[in-house]
This record gives C-alpha cells, sequence and structure tokens, in this order.
C-alpha cells in the first residue's frame, strides 16, 4: 500500500466559449492525495492494483484576448472530484517499473460556459508513466517513490445535462509516496539476503 500525492500541468491551452461571446483559457492545476492498494502482492514483476484520488484545486482562467502580463484579468475558480480506478505495472529495472493504468469518477465543474454544463459530471482518465523508488541508505530499505507520468483526462456527463460538449486536457504530473508494506512491489534484495544469513 502506499500514500502519496500527485502534482499535474496542464500541457496545452484549452478555450472554453463563454455565454457573453468572449473565451477564456482553462489552466487546471491538480494537486491531489494518491491511496495504492495493491489487489495482487505475491509477483513482484507485475502487479495489478487499486488506486483513488481525492482532490480540491485551483483552475485559472485567462481571457483569450488578454496578454502574458495582464494577470488582473485572469480569475481562480476551484474544482474537485474523487478519481478511481485499476493501474497495471510492470517492473523493469531493481528500483524502475512502468505503469498505465485507468479511472474515473465524479468531478464538480465550476466554470459557467457555453460548451459544458457547470455542475457534477464524470471525470474519465488514461494514465500511463514511470515510477522510481527510493530511500534512506541507513535504513537499507527504499520505501519512497518519485512518479512521472502523463495523464489523459475528459470530463462530460454522459448527456444528463445540455451543453455536454465535453472538456479534454493533456496533464503532465509528478508524484511522491510513501511505501507502507516496502516490498509490494519491488523485491528488497538486501532484506531478503539479511533474513537469510540471521538463519545460518
Amino acid at each position: 500500500m502506499a500514500l502519496g500525492a500527485n502534482f499535474l500541468l496542464s500541457t496545452f491551452e484549452t478555450h472554453l466559449p463563454l455565454p457573453q461571446g468572449n473565451q477564456v483559457i482553462y489552466k487546471p492545476i491538480i494537486m491531489q492525495a494518491y491511496f495504492y492498494f495493491p489487489i495482487i502482492k505475491q509477483n513482484t514483476r507485475h502487479q495489478l492494483a487499486f488506486y483513488i484520488e481525492p482532490a480540491i484545486f485551483p483552475v485559472i482562467l485567462k481571457p483569450s484576448s488578454s496578454g502574458l502580463n495582464i494577470i488582473s484579468d485572469y480569475t481562480v475558480a476551484f474544482e474537485g472530484g474523487f478519481n478511481g480506478g485499476f493501474v497495471y505495472n510492470v517492473l523493469l529495472a531493481e528500483n524502475l517499473a512502468f505503469f498505465t493504468g485507468i479511472g474515473s469518477g465524479p468531478y464538480y465543474f465550476s466554470t459557467e460556459n457555453s460548451r459544458q454544463y457547470k455542475g457534477y459530471l464524470f471525470s474519465d482518465n488514461v494514465i500511463f508513466g514511470f515510477k522510481t523508488r527510493f530511500g534512506s541508505s541507513a535504513k537499507k530499505i527504499k520505501d519512497m517513490e518519485m512518479i512521472f507520468h502523463i495523464r489523459y483526462r475528459h470530463i462530460s456527463n454522459a448527456r444528463f445535462f445540455l451543453p455536454n460538449g465535453g472538456v479534454d486536457n493533456i496533464f503532465m504530473g509528478i508524484g511522491f509516496s510513501k511505501l507502507i508494506q516496502a516490498n509490494y512491489l519491488f523485491k528488497n534484495k538486501n532484506k531478503q539476503n539479511e533474513a537469510g544469513n540471521e538463519r545460518r
């Protein structure tokens, strides 16, 4: 099991038309908690896990007609939701793994616009990236992870309310996790060797 946090930044500009006729650039800055629960614990090379990510975070709304330096024209909204899904990991090296996953969950979208209904909807995510393990050399246990990942996110409400044009974002993210069970994915060879020496 792992507990941690992710930071995600949108990599391209999403333009939302406002009811007044002008447009804003929608830039979510996602900061979320991260909870990771392995489903298969015995296999240390391939692993399937369940994850959940609750979050409340700011969204920067910049008028499309504003220059880069007119910060006074920017506004800030807050959005949030709860995302859960499955992640598949494959070990590439002793402390390096590739992972990919999918998830979905309820989400509150707070920007009034002419493309997507403001209110509660669904957030669908596709994720892939790499994670590396590190830790204190004094403890000889690598119980921390650094995560680098790319995420595609689609938010819409399955046509329960109109308009429902959907909003798509691609994020690049970095995260850190503390492993509660340090050998849940990567075998700690030093620890195993020490245990074998003690038995001798």
